[in-house]
């Protein structure tokens, strides 16, 4: 680039319109030309001489501003006429990037201006990191996109009155959506966790009620706060939080006023607070305690045993223990008959390309495959590479070195059931809307294990090396187990080996119809096929690739048929306006189709989620409405509905299936004693635990484990 000149330059020369080069700032200006004052111009403004008598400013936007009104002229480093523009501005922004901290405001523009000059590697490997953001491709596009929004609202973010996360999230709402939002938190001026609080749960309202943010923000309610003369900012947000977690959580919130009405019953000595279990979940209460001296603590608790005796003491767990099961009417998940099967086909053949590992090219699930799939191509390879992005139709089969043989991962507070996987493949390409795999797995592809001896080998050695036990084993835990079987033919190997091991059952677990090659096999009665079952609106609206529930139920027949023992889970059940006749109408279904005696077990789970899953399910499900309902965090971490709805579905489902018969098998999924208790009216520890009441199952259904 041509080194500039220093010369004097009239300031009636330079066209104070022409702001090619100009990154606003949208901060007050008054501690410049505070110094400027003082010290006067340190550093001279950069010009270009566009015309003999025309420049243009390429930086000191500011201090030529300043100067606009105290001189004539300008002591200016001047670029002569041909500098190429690109490289004046890509200097301009090098300028301002290494410069005084920036705003958000500046780094965005800064962003959206280098974009048009370099490539996309060239910003995240050097331009974001230098502006100290983040460089995935979905976050260059944000900051773009936020660089073109109105001044004032580049100036509430320059000002730090819009924090970079929330900035990020508004970022791809539609405009009037996002500007409604931004005067909301303007006007608010909150901490950024309390944007963030409040802006996640507009966002769930808004998707849950089929609204637009905007119309939430426009609400009366939300207006008449802002409006509020006589509440401060503070007072505002506040009342903002209370009310979007009224709207947010409305059977919770009601019932937190109705305990607190209770509490306050309560004629609680000023040196004790009593502590409900946290949302509801969980049965230990807190009483705490201040004192000063050890006779403090002794008149304290002296108090606190005379507190237990008394009638609003006693009221207060009378209303934590009674559990509202009114008709929840949470968001509906219901699409018109025939829109998901038509937006997404459901699935039979889901492999288009296969990549084999050359350590089991001779294995029989490859054969089987090449077999069974003529048309579809086969490439051999040393080893499959990890992918971080999903190609559809493609599967992976590798040589697996890890265990195949392990324990399900429960946790110690909610109840486990003990199970054993048999570890075959990960991930499956039903793309059920609520699936735990899409988070859980690096590799998004369909991926089975082709060493099926070393499989073989493990799933004889485990349950031999310990006799007097009963094992319960699946393979349905990281994958669909039949999604693929018809093709791989692992349930020709896997159920007549189970049918040769005294001591163990074998359970497939799938939501396909994939079963004729089950037909012909020794399962000896050492086999479960179960299903996972929801009411038909869910299936049609969150399960649109899985089979239809009259599929599913038609395949159990003939399961039960050919001699197999069967069992359904209905995890996740969901909470939607119509759930209690719906999950009734698939009850009935399910009874209508098999003799329940050929039933092992039913599992009843409410869905539950990891928090990271929420935003994978907004994302790839941008129409579903699950993630919206009213969940708590729980005692494990997990996102799970508000105890009362879980107690609603749980205890509406026992209710029906104990109609049907009364003797089957009903556990919980992943639920914690006190949930048990109101259910059952008992916890799994009185009946031994919960393994202990499958391996019942068993030894009463299947006649297996009886001399164990």
């Amino acid at each position: 680039m041509v080194r500039p000149q220093r010369q004097s330059v009239p300031l009636a020369s330079i066209d104070w319109d022409d702001e090619g080069f100009a990154i606003a700032g949208h901060v007050p200006d008054d501690p410049l030309f505070q110094s400027l004052e003082a010290v006067g111009i340190l550093h001279p403004p950069l010009l270009w001489q566009k015309q003999p008598d025309r420049f243009a400013i390429v930086d000191g936007f500011k201090r030529l501003s300043w100067l606009r009104s105290r001189s004539s002229l300008v002591d200016a480093l001047v670029f002569p006429k041909d500098t190429d523009e690109a490289r004046l501005l890509a200097m301009r922004l090098e300028i301002k990037m290494l410069s005084r901290g920036l705003n958000l405001a500046e780094k965005a523009q800064i962003l959206a201006r280098y974009a048009a000059l370099t490539s996309k590697e060239d910003l995240r490997r050097r331009i974001c990191p230098a502006l100290g953001i983040a460089s995935q491709t979905e976050s260059l596009s944000l900051w773009q996109s936020i660089a073109a929004w109105p001044a004032r609202h580049l100036s509430a973010l320059a000002r730090d009155l819009i924090a970079e996360k929330t900035a990020l999230s508004l970022a791809p709402l539609p405009e009037k959506d996002r500007e409604s939002f931004l005067e909301l938190l303007s006007a608010l001026r909150c901490s950024a966790s309390l944007q963030m609080e409040i802006l996640e749960r507009c966002l769930d309202i808004a998707r849950r009620d089929g609204i637009t943010l905007h119309a939430l923000v426009a609400s009366p309610e939300v207006q008449a706060i802002l409006e509020d003369e006589n509440r401060n900012r503070r007072e505002k947000t506040t009342a903002v939080r209370e009310l979007v977690h009224r709207w947010r959580f409305p059977r919770l919130h009601e019932r937190m006023e109705r305990l607190e009405r209770a509490m306050a019953e309560v004629n609680m000595p000023s040196a004790l607070s009593l502590v409900p279990p946290p949302h509801w979940e969980g049965d230990v209460w807190e009483l705490r305690v201040r004192f000063r001296t050890p006779s403090d603590l002794t008149v304290s608790l002296t108090e606190a045993k005379h507190l237990c005796t008394t009638a609003p003491f006693q009221g207060v767990f009378e209303e934590f223990d009674n559990a509202s099961t009114a008709h929840p009417s949470g968001p509906t998940p219901v699409c018109p008959k025939g829109r998901c099967d038509a937006m997404i086909p459901r699935l039979k053949n889901p492999i288009r390309n296969v990549v084999v590992e050359r350590a089991v090219s001779r294995s029989p699930v490859v054969a089987a495959l090449r077999e069974g799939l003529p048309g579809v191509s086969f490439a051999f390879v040393d080893t499959v590479p990890e992918r971080s992005r999903k190609i559809p139709g493609l599967l992976e089969v590798v040589h697996f070195k890890g265990r195949f043989w392990r324990s399900c991962p429960g946790t110690k507070i909610y109840e486990c059931c003990g199970y054993q996987i048999v570890h075959i493949g990960t991930q499956c390409s039903l793309e059920c809307t609520y699936c735990i795999l899409q988070s859980y797995f690096e590799n998004p592809n369909l991926r089975i294990f082709g060493n099926i001896e070393d499989l073989e080998a493990e799933v004889r050695q485990v349950p031999a090396s310990a006799p007097h036990r009963l094992f319960r084993a699946g393979t349905g835990e990281f994958t669909d187990s039949l999604l693929l079987d018809p093709w791989t033919g692992l349930s020709r190997h896997l159920v007549p080996l189970f049918a040769r091991i005294p001591n163990a059952v074998l359970e497939l677990k799938t939501k396909t119809d994939h079963v004729a090659q089950l037909a012909k096999l020794d399962h000896g009665g050492h086999s479960i096929v179960s299903w996972s079952l929801n009411a038909d609106d869910v299936i049609r609206r969150e399960e649109p690739r899985s089979a239809p529930l009259d599929a599913r139920l038609n395949a159990a027949r003939r399961c039960a048929e050919w001699g197999y023992f069967l069992g359904f889970h209905f995890d996740p059940m969901i909470d939607y306006p119509g759930w209690r006749e719906g999950y009734r109408r698939t009850l009935h279904a399910l009874f209508d189709a098999v003799d329940p005696s050929r039933v092992v077990w039913i599992s009843l789970g409410a869905f539950r989620f990891m928090p990271e899953l929420k935003g994978i399910i907004q994302r790839r499900h941008p129409t579903s409405r699950i993630v919206t309902g009213e969940f708590i965090r729980g005692l494990d971490g997990k996102m799970r509905y508000f105890r009362d709805i879980r107690l609603a579905l749980y205890t509406e489902m026992v209710k029906e299936i104990r109609a049907w018969d009364s003797t089957l098998c009903v556990y919980l999924c992943m639920e914690g004693p006190w949930i048990w208790k109101r259910v059952f009216g008992f916890e799994p520890s009185e009946k031994g635990g919960l393994p202990a009441m499958l391996d019942k199952a068993v030894r009463d259904r299947m006649g297996i484990g009886g001399s164990l």
